[in-house]
Parts: structure tokens; C-alpha cells; sequence
């Protein structure tokens, strides 16, 4: 006796009928299982997916609802933990996320529109540069897509929309052993022992504003720098000329050594640059002039590059153009490779003589041997 062959249920519009007459419906619940039901008739099956559709779309609402309440301080930890702690940059990302909280801290994901964006971004761009304003951005804009795709923000990325400004190429821009003076001897006197110091260490603005007493060892003539770009401590030494300035603001036990903001600074350098008729000047460009200078007065590129804190040698290179009579100086090595005195033609013979080549003793016509 043959047994009977069951034929496959169909489904049409999420509804199916089984073998047995019995009508279902298929539907994919709210963690993304496919699944089946099995209703009865035809009407009730068409009747109950409905409801069942109903209740997974209220629960899905109420759920990105809740995450979508949360503020940017709730949902600030989340992405460190499963997301920046496991950059290589981790200490830079970790200190612009810090400037984004400054801002945004209090606010809900929801609320934070493409134009509370902008403006935060205009004004880090005018704050600092355009440069750093935009992997601020990159940083800002990473948070939110890994909320979407975390499914803990069912809005769009509002700093999609906000339109990036392309830094300028700045090249280096050291100011002369003489533009330096007038420029410290200028500045207001609240920020000049700050300049001073910058224009003599090469510290970054970061470095340099958040420079701090406990660093400083006045007896062992050190400054220890531990939180740098490259995220390498380094140590510089201090001059007596330094010491002396160090000396006139502090020492104090502990605490900022500066107490001044880079909006602060840069406002200056603007000001002092209108005052003295200089080109434009950043601050960055302390920098600069300290690797110029330090090169120009006999120092080696291999120590700059520790003192600048470079990874690498050829990024301490560049400054290299910049020293004066660098490439006439070391050509003098040449001497004495060969001697002029083989040279027997005189600046006569070469304005006034046409040479003939067939009076080469080494020159030979075509099918002639030349001795070779």
C-alpha cells in the first residue's frame, strides 16, 4: 500500500494553507526571527497577522523611543567601551569627544539637529583650524552611525548634512631671530611669559596651555611632557634663560602653569602681528621658529626630533629648507673630489672658439677604430 504524498503548503501574502486545510501566517518578530502561525480559517489567519504585526511595530517604537531619550552623556560611555577602546588613538578620540561634551553633554540623541551641529563646527574651526574641526567631525559623525547601527538611535546622523570646509595647505612660517624678539618684546604682558616659553621649547599649544608645576623640576633643569599628539611622553631640558622666566611667574607645588584659553592666544598673536607689520603668524608657528632657530644655531636634526616629539625623522625634515646657507655648506664637502686643473679651456675659448669634435684626439669617424 503506497503511502500518500503530502504536498508543500503555499504562501501568499504572509498568508499560507497547510496540508490539512488549515490556514496560517508568516511574520517576522521584533529580533528579526521568521515566523509561523497556524489560525484556522482564512479570515481568522488574515485577522491575526494583522494583530500580530500591530503589536511587534507598538513594540518597536517603544523600545527605540526609550533609546532615543537618552542624552549624549548616557550614550557617551557605551561608544568608548565598544568602540574607541579598542583604537590606537584611543587618548586623542577620548580628548575630542571631551570638546563634543562640552557642547552636547546634556542633549538628547533626538534633539541634536544638523544645525546644532554646524555651528559647533564653525566655531572649532575658528577656534582652532579647519583641520582639526574636521576629524572632530569624523569622530562626531563615528558615535552616531554606531548608534544606528547598534539600534540604540533610530534617527538620521545629523552631521551628515554639514558641509566640511577644506583646510589650507599652511606651510611652516618660523619668524627670524629678530622678528622673535620684537614679537615677545610686543605681545601683551599676560600672555608673554607663555610665548616666551613657547618660542624656546617648541611645544605644542595643547602641550604649552596645559603645561603644569608638577612637571617641572626645577633642580634636575626637566620638563616632562606626558600627554603628547603621538601619545609618547618626552622630556626637554631647561635653559637658563627659561629657569629665570620660570622663575619670575612660580615655581609653585602643583597647578596649570598658564592660565590662558587658545582663543586667547591666537587673538594675541593677531594683534601683535597688525602692531609690528608681520605676516600672518599662528601660534603653531612658535613651533616652527624654535625648530629653525635651534637647527640655524648648530643643533643636530636627530635631537630636534626628540625635542619636537616626531615619530618619525622625516617629518623633522622639513625644517631642514629652512636653515640658512643649509645646502652651499655642505656642498664644501665636495672639495678636492676632483681637481679644477684638469679643466685647460679658457672662458675665451668658449665664447669665441667653435670646437671641432674631429679635433678630439678621443674623437673617431665612422668606420675608424678609436683605439679603445
Amino acid at each position: 500500500m503506497s503511502k500518500e504524498v503530502r504536498k508543500p503548503f503555499t504562501e501568499k501574502n504572509g498568508l499560507y494553507i497547510n496540508t490539512k486545510g488549515e490556514w496560517g501566517f508568516v511574520y517576522t518578530d521584533s529580533n528579526g526571527k521568521r515566523r509561523r502561525e497556524i489560525a484556522g480559517t482564512y479570515e481568522q489567519a488574515l485577522k491575526q497577522r494583522k494583530t500580530r504585526l500591530s503589536e511587534i511595530a507598538n513594540n518597536k517604537r517603544k523600545i527605540s523611543g526609550s533609546y532615543d531619550t537618552r542624552t549624549f552623556k548616557e550614550a557617551l560611555p557605551i561608544f568608548i567601551e565598544n568602540h574607541v577602546n579598542n583604537l590606537g588613538s584611543k587618548k586623542s578620540t577620548t580628548s575630542m569627544l571631551n570638546k563634543i561634551a562640552t557642547e552636547f553633554n546634556y542633549m538628547k540623541l533626538c534633539n541634536i539637529s544638523t544645525l546644532n551641529v554646524n555651528s559647533f563646527y564653525n566655531r572649532m574651526g575658528r577656534d582652532n583650524s579647519y583641520s582639526y574641526a574636521n576629524r572632530i567631525m569624523g569622530v562626531y559623525s563615528k558615535f552616531f552611525n554606531c548608534m544606528i547601527d547598534w539600534d540604540l538611535f533610530s534617527g538620521n546622523n545629523p552631521c551628515l548634512k554639514v558641509k566640511k570646509k577644506k583646510p589650507e595647505n599652511y606651510e611652516p612660517n618660523p619668524l627670524s631671530e629678530e622678528e622673535t624678539r620684537q614679537f615677545i618684546a610686543t605681545v601683551a604682558d599676560y600672555i608673554r611669559p607663555c610665548v616666551y616659553i613657547g618660542f624656546y621649547t617648541g611645544l605644542r599649544c595643547k602641550e604649552l596651555l596645559n603645561l603644569r608645576w608638577e612637571y617641572i623640576n626645577m633642580e634636575s633643569n626637566t620638563i616632562r611632557i606626558t600627554e603628547t599628539k603621538t601619545g609618547l611622553p618626552r622630556t626637554l631640558g631647561i635653559s637658563k634663560d627659561i629657569k629665570e622666566v620660570l622663575n619670575k611667574i612660580g615655581p609653585k607645588k602643583e597647578g596649570n602653569v598658564f592660565f590662558i584659553k587658545h582663543s586667547q592666544l591666537r587673538s594675541q598673536f593677531d594683534i601683535t602681528c597688525k602692531k609690528l607689520g608681520l605676516r600672518h603668524t599662528r601660534p603653531h608657528d612658535m613651533r616652527h621658529t624654535f625648530a629653525v632657530t635651534f637647527l640655524n644655531k648648530g643643533g643636530r636634526i636627530e635631537i630636534l626630533q626628540r625635542l619636537l616629539g616626531h615619530r618619525s625623522l622625516k617629518t623633522t625634515q622639513k625644517y631642514l629648507r629652512f636653515k640658512k646657507d643649509e645646502i652651499a655648506v655642505n656642498m664644501l664637502i665636495m672639495d678636492g673630489f676632483v681637481s679644477p686643473e684638469v679643466i685647460n679651456i679658457s672662458n675665451n675659448d668658449i665664447n669665441h672658439t667653435s670646437i671641432n669634435p674631429a679635433n678630439s684626439p678621443n674623437y673617431a669617424t665612422a668606420g675608424t677604430s678609436s683605439g679603445v
